[in-house]
């Protein structure tokens, strides 16, 4: 895995997120549990996450889409990082 120095932050902060990454990885659903996890479908109660844990799931999430190929749609939102950087 290539992601490694945006995997570690995650790890640090979210690890049940990053164990799921790790077990998905190479996978199509990887793709599709990260867009979940940025999306917020739960109509408002997420609290969202930092810029910083945000930018290591689109890289990570950069990374998967070039080695697996799918059905991907990105984020309603699109890819979010205008508002971060």
């Amino acid at each position: 895995m290539q992601t490694a120095p945006n995997m570690q932050l995650i790890e640090v902060e979210y690890p049940h997120i990053a164990k799921s990454l790790k077990l998905l990885w190479g996978y199509p659903e990887a793709n599709k549990y990260i867009v979940k996890l940025i999306d917020d479908c739960r109509t408002g109660q997420r609290q969202g996450f930092s810029p910083e844990i945000l930018n290591a799931l689109l890289d990570i999430q950069e990374a998967h889409q070039k080695l697996v190929k799918d059905d991907y749609q990105p984020s309603t939102w699109g890819d979010g990082r205008e508002f971060f950087r």
